[in-house]
């Protein structure tokens, strides 16, 4: 049977699939960081052991933000959502 685009695209959004892979990977880091936050209490996320690609990711921002100290390099609403500290 000839499916069309529609019945084809929502059997993918019904099994979950990602459009978005960037954003997606975005907030999953995000969400770990407010994770990481709430039991912690603080944003310093150490270089080794389980969170070592969260520190990554979060000295990728952190880089991102001293080297400008300008939040309009932000395309979107990522810089307000990372609390620096």
């Amino acid at each position: 049977p000839h499916l069309d685009s529609s019945y084809r695209i929502q059997k993918l959004n019904d099994i979950g699939f990602v459009w978005n892979t960037r954003e997606h990977s975005w907030m999953k880091m995000y969400e770990e960081l407010k994770s990481f936050q709430q039991n912690h209490k603080h944003t310093i996320v150490p270089q080794r052991g389980t969170s070592k690609q969260l520190s990554r990711w979060l000295d990728v921002h952190r880089r991102e933000y001293n080297a400008s100290m300008d939040t309009t390099r932000c395309h979107d609403d990522k810089c307000k959502h990372v609390q620096l500290s």
